[in-house]
Order: C-alpha cells, then sequence, then structure tokens
C-alpha cells in the first residue's frame, strides 16, 4: 500500500497525485487513461481567501493523508516465481518501477456552496464516522 501525507496547503491550488508502475505518458491529459496507472490522490480544498475553516487549516499546517491499494496490481505484475510475501524482490521491484507525476488543479470560486458528502461503512461498524 501507498500510504500518502501531503501538505494540504503547500501548494496552494488542488492537486491531483497519479502513481505508476512503469513509464508513464509525458503529456498530462493522458495520464489518467495510463496502462500502468496503479491509482491516484486528490487534494480538495477552497482558496483560503473565500473559506475562513481552510484559512485555519493553513495556519494549523493541516496535513491529508489516504492510501493507494497495490497488492493486486503488484501480484499482476511481478514475475510467477516472484510472491507479494518476497519482501526484498518486490521492494526491488517498487524501487526499480514506482513513479509518480503531480497536476496542479486550477480552480476558480465565484460562490461558495456547501457540499456534505457521506459514506457508508458496509462491513466496517465500528470505522470512523465522516
Amino acid at each position: 500500500m501507498i500510504i500518502l501525507r501531503v501538505g494540504k496547503y503547500l501548494i496552494q491550488e488542488n492537486v491531483h497525485i497519479f502513481f505508476f508502475l512503469g513509464d508513464s505518458e509525458s503529456t498530462s491529459n493522458q495520464w489518467s487513461t495510463s496502462e500502468n496507472l496503479i491509482g491516484s490522490f486528490h487534494t480538495f480544498k477552497s482558496p483560503i481567501d473565500v473559506c475562513a475553516n481552510c484559512a485555519s487549516q493553513e495556519q494549523a499546517r493541516t496535513i491529508t493523508c489516504g492510501g493507494i491499494h497495490i497488492s493486486d496490481e503488484l501480484a499482476r505484475r511481478l514475475d510467477q516465481d516472484t510472491k507479494l510475501h518476497d519482501i526484498d524482490k518486490v521492494t526491488r521491484y517498487i524501487d526499480d518501477n514506482l513513479t509518480w507525476k503531480i497536476m496542479r488543479v486550477s480552480i476558480s470560486v465565484r460562490r461558495r456552496k456547501l457540499l456534505v458528502l457521506t459514506r457508508s461503512h458496509v462491513g466496517r461498524p465500528y470505522g470512523p464516522k465522516y
């Protein structure tokens, strides 16, 4: 699993981080359809000049976290003699093949809207509440 801890306001714009096992296309409009794409992570925030909560998060140096499961992709891409529990070979494969690219996602805000997202916890009745 790729575990991310990103300074939410390190870059003022929203960003989309793409992760690849192998080469990625050189133009950003092809990244999301790359055969080597194994996952992505997106930061979502409003500009601090229109959102008091966002301004306080920036001042507090808020960290946003996420994870990308890569076990299935690793199992598919490793040679037949290598198993996921072979730590040395898997680590070497990841070191040689894992790449990432960051895309800035520019937004313009004309008015603020409240967006409420809910998430069900099927199979995780004691999971965190969102």
